[in-house]
C-alpha cells in the first residue's frame, strides 16, 4: 500500500469519525446509529472522488492519443521510480515524456 494511500485512508477515517460524532450529538443518537450513518456517507464520497480521479486521468489520456502506447519497461520504470503513482498516471506521464523528445 502507497503513502498516498494510506494518507488518503486516514483521511477518510478522521472524516467517518468526526462525522459521526457530529451526528450522534446533532440527532441524539446512538454511537453505533450515527458511525453507520457517518461510514456510508463517506464511503459513497470516496468513491466518487476516486471516480473522478479516474476520469481526470482518462482525459489526460485521451489528449495524448496521437502518441502511441509506452512499452510496458518504459511504465514498469516509471511505477518503480515513482510508487504512488497509479497506471493511468504512469501511462500518461511516460505518454507525455514520449511526446516531448
Amino acid at each position: 500500500m502507497s503513502a498516498r494511500t494510506l494518507k488518503n485512508l486516514l483521511s477518510v477515517a478522521t472524516i467517518v469519525l468526526a462525522f459521526a460524532a457530529a451526528l450522534a450529538w446533532w440527532q441524539d443518537w446512538s454511537g453505533r446509529e450515527a458511525l453507520f450513518a457517518a461510514t456510508v456517507v463517506c464511503s459513497l464520497a470516496t468513491l466518487f472522488i476516486g471516480w473522478r480521479q479516474d476520469r481526470v486521468a482518462f482525459a489526460e489520456l485521451e489528449a495524448l492519443s496521437d502518441v502511441p502506447n509506452p512499452p510496458v519497461e518504459q511504465v514498469r520504470e516509471y511505477r518503480l521510480r515513482h510508487p504512488q503513482a497509479t497506471l493511468l498516471e504512469a501511462v500518461a506521464a511516460v505518454k507525455q515524456h514520449n511526446k516531448a523528445l
